[in-house]
């Protein structure tokens, strides 16, 4: 029965990254154009066929193993887009922003497990009451696991939240801190993307809080605090974080 639950659970786990590979067709942060070429987003489609078919073919009661081959060789992505591609992201379950981390390599790993010990998943009728509290925990699991995770459950908490600028004061000057920010190396390596000089500003918590305008709709969050500086990028149109820094 345990092996047949991880069939259940590939099934949802493969449906869910290959329908997301059909829906998101933004493969630039992935290592898949330096590894395709123009020929990226044909791979990263033909990707997502291969989960979907191979989740048919576990419905229909056929070997999980098929799963392990893919998990297998996309441990091998993963492994080349740490070292031809630093920084970019996993593609795993759409156009995500995180970076490949040890989470990516984790999921696949369970990916080739599950499909090598993989069953029909029919056994699982014989004990639904076991079955189903495992295939909950194992795919909360995945979920977890997921590249974008944290940056979603924070973009949840800044939704959901009191606004930040509320109770703060804006007294402050703010000119010499800009003018020290737009020479940071952090600045810097996004000043190609803003087309904007400062929008709003507060203070948080000791940090100077400066927000720019940037291409695609994005706003680029800088928080200045004596000689640290860090970055959020909120996605305006998706009202999320989309990247950390």
């Amino acid at each position: 029965m345990i092996a047949a639950v991880q069939s259940v659970v590939l099934v949802v786990v493969l449906a869910w990254s290959g329908a997301h590979k059909f829906v998101n067709s933004d493969v630039r942060r992935t290592a898949l154009p330096k590894l395709f070429g123009a020929y990226a987003l044909i791979a990263y489609r033909l990707t997502g066929v291969a989960e979907i078919a191979i989740g048919a073919v576990i419905v229909v009661g056929g070997p999980a193993f098929p799963a392990a081959l893919l998990g297998v060789g996309f441990l091998g992505y993963l492994a080349y887009a740490r070292i031809a591609a630093p920084g970019s992201s996993c593609g795993c379950t759409g156009a995500g922003v995180a970076p490949v981390d040890w989470r990516a390599f984790v999921r696949a790993g369970l990916v080739v497990v599950a499909g090598a010990v993989g069953a029909p998943w029919v056994a699982v009728n014989e004990n639904l009451a076991l079955a189903l509290p495992i295939i909950a925990v194992e795919i909360l699991t995945f979920v977890i696991l997921a590249p974008d995770f944290g940056l979603r459950v924070r973009a949840l908490r800044l939704r959901l939240g009191p606004h930040p600028l509320r109770g703060l004061n804006d007294a402050l000057p703010v000119a010499a801190i800009a003018y020290n920010l737009e020479r940071s190396e952090l600045f810097g390596s996004v000043a190609h993307l803003i087309r904007s000089g400062v929008r709003e500003t507060w203070e948080s918590d000791g940090w100077r809080i400066l927000t720019y305008a940037a291409d695609g709709g994005l706003t680029m969050v800088f928080a200045v605090r004596d000689r640290q500086v860090r970055l959020s990028v909120v996605d305006e149109s998706a009202s999320e974080i989309a990247e950390t820094r």
